[in-house]
């Protein structure tokens, strides 16, 4: 069960930029707000607002201190009450990205009358889409001893080009992502509180309510995701009325990887809603 939030789980970071229908970026695990940079400056440069925000913590967003505070309740409180502060006048758009798709679909279930547009990538809808080595090295005991220690800096960094290299995303062996991507990645990682690494096992099963959500979708993922079983997104065609998909030669951050033809996917699907 979630506990009480403290005040400063609502201090969120976030950057707001251009003018016109609102687009909330939400980023995935161990991300920050500056996963959407190159997206958020093309879709002002189309005539959208976007707001991108670092979840509790990530990024410049609060990080408190409790394990026990990390649940994705939790998470979801805190973005639903800053997008009242936002004080959005048109139905929005929501991107989601692994586990800020499912916070992006959480909200289209809970508040549809907001809603006008989903897009979500290589989106995180049940714990079951976790492969098991993964949730093995996840388990509560390890991130509180994570938690405890100061892991050097120089990890991330070797982390994010390994697994950038040798991860069979659009490439055999070459890096998937630029060097700028990688080091903000790494620095995404070093930023980010221990707890975060809880939160997919905090989530309920969004499975079964995925046909309630009508809302225009667009669904763009990696068919070599790693993270999440890339099987698993064609649920979401599945079962939900109105979504489109597109399947890419990519891993689990097409939008990293893939930028250019998955910002162009994004920006047509939104600009045939104006």
């Amino acid at each position: 069960m979630n506990k009480q939030k403290p005040d400063d789980f609502f201090d969120i970071n976030f950057v707001r930029s251009g003018s016109g229908k609102p687009v909330v970026l939400i980023h995935g695990i161990a991300a920050s707000l500056h996963d959407w940079d190159k997206l958020a400056s093309q879709l002002v440069s189309e005539g959208f607002e976007t707001i991108a925000l670092d979840l509790p913590g990530h990024g410049d967003s609060c990080k408190p201190d409790q394990l026990d505070l990390y649940h994705l309740e939790n998470i979801f409180d805190s973005l639903a009450g800053w997008m009242r502060t936002l004080e959005l006048d048109n139905p929005l758009i929501l991107v989601g990205h692994s586990l800020g798709g499912y916070l992006a679909l959480e909200y289209a279930l809970r508040y549809p009358e907001h809603m006008q547009g989903l897009v979500l990538i290589d989106p995180f809808y049940s714990p079951d889409q976790i492969p098991y080595l993964i949730r093995l090295g996840y388990r509560e005991h390890v991130i509180g001893a994570a938690s405890r220690k100061n892991v050097p800096g120089w990890f991330y960094d070797f982390m994010v080009d390994a697994t950038s290299f040798l991860n069979p995303g659009a490439y055999f062996l070459k890096h998937d992502l630029p060097p700028d991507i990688r080091r903000q990645s790494a620095e995404n990682y070093r930023r980010a509180a221990p707890g975060i690494y809880k939160l997919p096992f905090t989530a309920r099963n969004l499975r079964p309510y995925l046909s309630r959500i009508n809302v225009p979708t667009l669904l763009i993922y990696g068919i070599r995701d790693a993270t999440l079983n890339p099987r698993s997104f064609e649920q979401i065609l599945f079962h939900m009325p109105n979504a489109r998909g597109n399947a890419l030669k990519a891993g689990h951050v097409p939008h990293q990887s893939n930028a250019v033809e998955t910002n162009r996917l994004i920006v047509d699907f939104m600009s045939a809603m104006k």
